[in-house]
């Protein structure tokens, strides 16, 4: 009985065999694929960040160029103009501006500013201090120093009783510039 059965599914047995090595074949095929398919979803977010770092380095890029047309280079001439400009506005008068030591590092530049100002009152001065920080150019104070000028130390008495008071100062201040 059993050799009758081995004879009846002798032909099934070739096919059999053909269809479990055709599974075996396909299953790493496609255990293959999958491996494929996946390393090119990591290539693919890979490519995304690359793609995000290159446009923020181009926006970057643009800023920095933005910039450099809004503040111009360090020509002391611009520079000058910029604070009797910020003077103007404040009501303040510019007796002096003298060029101190310009400091230049590998982006940018630092030039250094002694400008002496007087004003009939100390809010002017403060006023024109918190332009020159506001400005559009970058200016940091780094000393300040009020008192009555040389100029001005006679006619104190005199302004003194009449009620007017004229206050000078001296202000140490830097220009920040991007270099080329």
């Amino acid at each position: 009985m059993e050799i009758s059965d081995f004879s009846k599914y002798k032909n099934q047995i070739p096919n059999i065999l053909i269809i479990i090595v055709a599974l075996i074949i396909g299953g790493s095929l496609y255990s293959n694929q999958v491996k494929k398919v996946g390393s090119l979803k990591v290539k693919e977010q890979e490519a995304i960040k690359v793609n995000q770092i290159i446009s923020e380095i181009a926006a970057s890029d643009k800023q920095i160029s933005l910039y450099k047309q809004a503040h111009g280079s360090g020509d002391m001439s611009v520079l000058i103009n910029e604070v009797n400009d910020i003077a103007a506005q404040a009501q303040v008068k510019v007796l002096a501006i003298r060029p101190l030591n310009e400091t230049a590092l590998q982006a940018y530049a630092k030039q250094e500013l002694e400008v002496s100002v007087s004003a009939p009152d100390s809010h002017r001065i403060g006023k024109f201090i918190s332009g020159l920080e506001n400005s559009e150019k970058v200016f940091i104070v780094g000393s300040f120093t009020e008192g009555i000028s040389q100029s001005t130390a006679d006619q104190y008495s005199r302004r003194q009783a009449a009620g007017a008071q004229e206050v000078s100062a001296r202000i140490v201040l830097s220009a920040i510039f991007i270099r080329d």
